[in-house]
Formats: C-alpha cells, sequence, structure tokens
C-alpha cells in the first residue's frame, strides 16, 4: 500500500523524536539524578539555625572554666655563630708560593708564618739598596774630609791675610813719610790684595765643601730609607699571621702566584657570638646586658647568656636589626652553627587551656563549648605550648566552660555531664 506523501513525512518526523526522547532517557536523565544525588538536593532538609541533636548523654568528663591569666611575653629568633673578630690574610706582593706552613683548623700564634714566598728579586733589591748606604757614607766621609782641608786652608789664608796687612799698614805710614819708594809701597800692596783674595776663596772653599757634605749627608738618608722600604718589601715574603687564632680557610697551595690584595687564608678570634636579627618592633624592649635562653642544636646544649651588642640600624629589607649575644667561652662551638635565642620581654595577659582539651582533625584545631549542657565544636586559634597547657589566641572567651577531658568519648550536640577541674 502506497501512503500518501503528507502521512510519510508525519511518519518519519515521529520516528525521529522517538530517537531524542531515546537518547535522553538513556543518558542524560541518569546524569541528572546522579548531580542531585551529590549535591544533597534529594536529602531531607533541615530548618536555618537548628541542628539535630544525637540526643547521647555524656558522663563522668573533666570539664574547664576559661579564664585570663598572665604569662611572660617571649619572641624567639634564630641566628648563626660568628667569632668577634675575623681576619682575611692576603699578600702584598706578587710572587710564587714556596711554603704553606698551615691547614684549614690550625691554631696559630700573631707573628707566626703561615706562608713563604719567592724572595729572590726582592733579596737581590735589598743589597743593592744596602750598597747604595754603603756607598753614600763613604762619600759623606770624603766630604767630611774636605772640610777638615778646608778649614786648615782657612786657617792659613787668614793667618797670611793678617800679616800682609799688617806690612801694608807699615808701608802706607812710611810711604806718608816719605821714607820707601813707590815700588816698594806697590809690592807690598800688591801683596796684601792677593792675601785678601786667597782669604776669600779659602772661605768659599769651606762653604763648598760644607754644603756637598750636606749632599751626601741627604744622600745617605736616601739611601737609608731604600733600604727599608726594599727591607720592608723583602718581609712581604713572608706572610705571617694577625691574630691568636683559628684557620678556617685556606686559599693557597704551594706553586701558586700570589698578587697583591689576594687572600691566602681567613683567620677567626674568640669569644664568639649568636647574631640573631630581631623585628623592630622590639628594638626598645632589648638591651645589652639582657639575659637570653640560647638552644645550639648541633650541640645539644641550651644555656643563659647575655647580650652583648645591639647594632643601631634596622635592615631595610627585612626590617629587623640585629642582636649579638656573647656565648661561654669554654663551648666547642664553631663559627656557622645556628642557634635559637629565647627573649623574655616581660608580663603579658593570655588565655591558657588544657592541651587534653584540643580536638584535632588535619589542621582543624577546636574545641568542644558547653552551651547548657550541650557540647559544640567550635575552631580556635592556638599559641605556643606551655607544659600540660596551650595558649589560645581567639575562638573563646572568659567565662567559657569547655569539655577538658574525655574528649573522645564527645561529639557535637551530645548532652555533657563532668565536674569542673578548676574554679
Amino acid at each position: 500500500m502506497v501512503l500518501p506523501e503528507r502521512l510519510k513525512q508525519k511518519f518519519l518526523r515521529l520516528s525521529g523524536m522517538k530517537g531524542v526522547f531515546r537518547i535522553v532517557a538513556l543518558f542524560v536523565l541518569p546524569v541528572l539524578l546522579l548531580i542531585l544525588w551529590t549535591t544533597g538536593a534529594l536529602l531531607p532538609k533541615v530548618k536555618t539555625g537548628h541542628t539535630p541533636l544525637q540526643g547521647q548523654e555524656v558522663t563522668g568528663v573533666q570539664t574547664y572554666k576559661v579564664q585570663n591569666g598572665s604569662g611572660t611575653l617571649h619572641i624567639s629568633a634564630t641566628g648563626t655563630v660568628r667569632p668577634m673578630v675575623r681576619a682575611l690574610i692576603a699578600s702584598k706582593i706578587m710572587a710564587r708560593v714556596t711554603s704553606v706552613n698551615f691547614h684549614e683548623g690550625s691554631q696559630v700564634t700573631a707573628g707566626a708564618d703561615l706562608c713563604l714566598l719567592d724572595d729572590r728579586d726582592l733579596s737581590a733589591q735589598t743589597a743593592q739598596a744596602a750598597a747604595g748606604v754603603q756607598s753614600a757614607l763613604a762619600g759623606e766621609q770624603a766630604q767630611a774630609q774636605g772640610i777638615k782641608q778646608a778649614e786648615a786652608g782657612l786657617e792659613k789664608a787668614r793667618a797670611d791675610y793678617q800679616l800682609s796687612e799688617t806690612n801694608f799698614n807699615r808701608y802706607k805710614f812710611l810711604q806718608s813719610q816719605g821714607a820707601v819708594s813707590q815700588a816698594d809701597f806697590d809690592r807690598v800692596q800688591n801683596q796684601y790684595q792677593q792675601a785678601k783674595s786667597a782669604l776669600d776663596n779659602a772661605r768659599a772653599t769651606l762653604d763648598s765643601a760644607v754644603a756637598q757634605v750636606k749632599v751626601a749627608g741627604a744622600q745617605v738618608t736616601q739611601s737609608q730609607a731604600n733600604l727599608q722600604y726594599a727591607q720592608a718589601v723583602n718581609s712581604y715574603s713572608r706572610i705571617s699571621a694577625p691574630l691568636n687564632g683559628i684557620i678556617v680557610k685556606k686559599m693557597v697551595d704551594v706553586g701558586s702566584m700570589v698578587t697583591p690584595g689576594q687572600p691566602v687564608a681567613e683567620e677567626e678570634q674568640g669569644p664568639y657570638r649568636l647574631e640573631v636579627p630581631v623585628p623592630e618592633s622590639y628594638y626598645h624592649q632589648i638591651r645589652v646586658g639582657d639575659q637570653v635562653t640560647v638552644d645550639i642544636p648541633a650541640l645539644n646544649r641550651q644555656f643563659v647568656a647575655k647580650v652583648d651588642e645591639i647594632v643601631p640600624a634596622v635592615e631595610s629589607s627585612s626590617m629587623t636589626y640585629l642582636v649579638k649575644i656573647l656565648l661561654p667561652q669554654d663551648l666547642n662551638v664553631k663559627s656557622g652553627m645556628y642557634g635559637d635565642a629565647d627573649f623574655a620581654l616581660g608580663s603579658k595577659r593570655e588565655m591558657t587551656i588544657p592541651a587534653a582539651a584540643v580536638v584535632k582533625w588535619g589542621d582543624f584545631t577546636g574545641v568542644y563549648i558547653l552551651r547548657n549542657d550541650v557540647a559544640r565544636l567550635s575552631f580556635v586559634t592556638l599559641g605556643e605550648e606551655q607544659g600540660d597547657k596551650v595558649q589560645v589566641l581567639s575562638g573563646l572567651n572568659p567565662g567559657d566552660v569547655i569539655v577538658a577531658g574525655g574528649t573522645a568519648r564527645v561529639h557535637d550536640g551530645d548532652r555533657v555531664k563532668g565536674g569542673l577541674i578548676n574554679e
């Protein structure tokens, strides 16, 4: 039977709609039901502000009435052990290392030779400077001998001058009386002038000899300074320890070439101090001489020490300042160890509860607060532990009564009957 075209098309449309319904029934509807179930939309609803009680009654538990107390304000800081004195030992000259007389951990005394450098060039320069001093001294002695000769020549020239002057004055008087000829007077006058000129020359010779002695003396001084400099530079070939201390770092070996300013070792000297950064807000609460509880984990030692120095500057990047705590000298501490410092800064108001009252689930910390004898689990923020008690920072108010013992038997909503362990 051949259906009309219009009925045929209507039949096809009905067949397509049945396929869509089939897909919805098989795939979409189960997914929708699963979503409703997981979100709780299919569960019975509880009216807002009401929680159904479990109806269990718990007895024989301990309760605690929360109240404010007083305690000591503590701050803790972690720092590093450092020596009082640290010295970086470096070479002053360029030379090759010929001997190394230390190793890391060596106890050395001030002045002890740590390294020897090749000093052949320096020794030659020192010898040359010493020879220069000897030459300058010989020149000075020669010039001193010249002074003696000049002084002797001056004395002779002065005597000759005095004699010729006397003779000249006599002939001058005789000439005025007409007792001597002009020729004899001219001869005596010429002798007088020669003696005077010889006296002037002798004086000039003495002045020159004195000046030459001064020059020779300056040369001696210069040569002696050159020798002292050469000896000082030569002494740089011996690198010595500046302190009584311990070598903590070795930076050179035999055969190495060192240059001026190049470190060869690092030395440190006790006593040692624990240097800890402290927040700037406590700057005026910590003073030099304050007692501090120090813990050095590496030594398994805890002791009381004193604040030795406070750096009067705040580090801008961390907003902390440095407090240096003097450690006991008999402590076998090493630089670089870390330690913890506990500062007691005075009394404070605080709230503490028994540690047994705290309920922990992972990162959650809470307590059961009794409201009309009904336990309600409430979140609390805890501080530091203090023996069998723990500090509460938030979540409780003075006067709250909490479950302090037997918390494992209590659930949220249970009715609790117990006795207070504090009044």
